[in-house]
């Protein structure tokens, strides 16, 4: 039998909640401790998606989606500054074709301006052109709404847990929950069997995401259930980023999506089309009708789009707790049967609510579970990442004195070098997306034709491993069946 680890904590879920509240966490003085069943935070349910920050006017009056909405943007600012990781700044525009349209948009405003945000202006046709050139002329009008923006949100969750792990929560990737048992353990009730290690625990924040309720059932709460939804996206080429600075909203409901929207690393992402009720929550093919949905759902915003400007697509997995229909609220509670469990159920916009969902969970855990003492002291900053594109020339030749692998550019379509590669692996990125995920390589116009066999080679020296071994994301993706000579 394995050896039982004891933790006070354990937060099952890498995504971007269940690592922001690590990083938090850390914090305090609470041996803590993040499961997760891929090889690399954020690498699931987190990346698919548009990764925009929203205003809470859309969300259901006196919600916790309207409440941790508030403000978001000087949060992500804030986070952006101490961890050094990406934050694209830009204004949405919500357009309108029609009179109806027009009234939709001002209760909007309206609903915004009660909570206190003065971020809202209604613009006219001539205001809209100025300052959107390549908008559709059918547009009269727009809600146009200040101080939002764009992350990547595996660059983040990496730097999370490498937060994290600086002050001391042990991180367990590649680590998938079996079971989870109630032992006969004043101390340590929960006894959690994993695909890699036993842990015994007192308290458990389950931040498993599309598996949440699968989490759930195991600690005999068998009343939270789920429902998906099936969304599709693309990405741009750079080459027409110039075509809007804002996030650019058609028409949008429970049921649909009409956006073009700017990535945090200079893209633009189409979507998300109508959405798809599914069961299988690990379905993320792209079907051809649904990305020319999103095409044409494009131009009729910019005209100019074209299909050529394509240079992948990928689907993500909408989900809803049952719980808290028809308002369609996030679910944060205290488990019903396990006393010290906490179910984090969070649907969209989760990223933009998660700096106050991780507040509002350990403010949960220190009211009723464990009285959370400070550190003295915490690594708060951590190792900012070197990167090529982000530096001036005369830093570049500085850098490559000091390394020279600095000089190699392994890819051309993002400009990264064979030592941010090299420093991606040392920090735990050991599968291709993972790589691709923490430093863009692979993640231009070419989606890795060209870098992607010098990016192996590099892993596979590296990691001292046959190549053949080298996985795309799980265990069942390998990328290289053998040699041909």
């Amino acid at each position: 039998m394995n050896k039982i680890l004891n933790y006070d904590l354990v937060i099952i879920g890498a995504g971007f909640i269940g690592t922001m509240i690590a990083k938090e966490l850390s914090k305090y003085n609470i041996r803590a401790a993040i499961i997760e069943k891929k090889d690399s935070p954020g690498c699931a349910v987190t990346k698919a998606g548009l990764s925009a920050l929203h205003s809470p006017d859309f969300c259901p009056k006196g919600s916790f989606k309207e409440k941790f909405c508030l403000n978001a943007f000087d949060k992500f600012k804030m986070l952006s500054n101490e961890l050094g990781v990406k934050f694209k700044e830009f204004d949405e525009i919500r357009l309108a074709f029609n009179d109806e349209d027009l009234l939709r948009l001002k209760k909007y405003k309206e609903q915004g301006e009660s909570l206190g945000l003065d971020i809202y202006e209604i613009i006219d046709q001539e205001k809209l052109r100025k300052a959107e050139p390549f908008l559709t002329d059918k547009a009269i009008a727009a809600l146009k709404i200040k101080n939002l923006g764009s992350i990547y949100p595996p660059e983040w969750c990496f730097a999370f847990l490498e937060t994290a792990l600086k002050n001391d929560v042990n991180v367990y990737l590649n680590t998938e929950v079996i079971s989870i048992k109630k032992e006969n353990n004043n101390l340590f009730p929960y006894l959690i069997n994993t695909s890699n290690v036993t842990i015994a625990t007192k308290i458990i924040v389950n931040c498993a995401g599309l598996f949440a309720n699968e989490i759930a059932a195991m600690l005999g709460d068998n009343y939270i259930n789920i429902e998906y939804e099936k969304a599709t996206m693309a990405i741009l080429d750079k080459s027409v980023s110039h075509l809007t600075k804002s996030m650019i909203y058609g028409s949008f409901s429970f049921d649909h999506s009409q956006v073009i929207a700017p990535t945090a690393h200079g893209n633009l992402v189409i979507g998300l089309g109508y959405f798809i009720k599914t069961k299988d929550r690990e379905d993320v093919g792209v079907a051809r009708g649904k990305l020319d949905e999103i095409l044409t759902m494009a131009k009729r915003l910019i005209p100019s789009i074209s299909v050529k400007d394509i240079i992948t697509s990928f689907s993500g997995i909408k989900s809803e707790n049952t719980i808290t229909a028809p308002k369609k609220d996030f679910y944060i509670d205290f488990s019903k049967n396990s006393p010290g469990v906490i179910h984090v159920v969070i649907g969209s916009p989760g990223l933009t609510a998660a700096p106050e969902i991780s507040n509002y969970v350990i403010s949960m855990i220190d009211r009723s579970c464990v009285k959370l003492i400070k550190k003295n002291e915490i690594e708060k900053k951590r190792n900012i990442f070197i990167k090529y594109t982000e530096l001036n020339k005369e830093k570049i030749s500085a850098k490559i004195k000091e390394n020279p692998q600095y000089a190699k550019i392994i890819c051309r379509c993002e400009k990264i070098s064979e030592a941010e590669i090299i420093e991606a692996i040392k920090r735990g990125a050991v599968t291709f997306d993972a790589i691709k995920h923490y430093v863009r390589a692979g993640m231009g116009r070419c989606q890795g034709g060209f870098c992607g066999p010098a990016i192996l080679n590099i892993i596979s020296r590296e990691l001292k491993c046959p190549i053949e071994t080298i996985v795309k994301n799980d265990k069942n993706s390998l990328l290289v069946k053998g040699h041909s000579k």
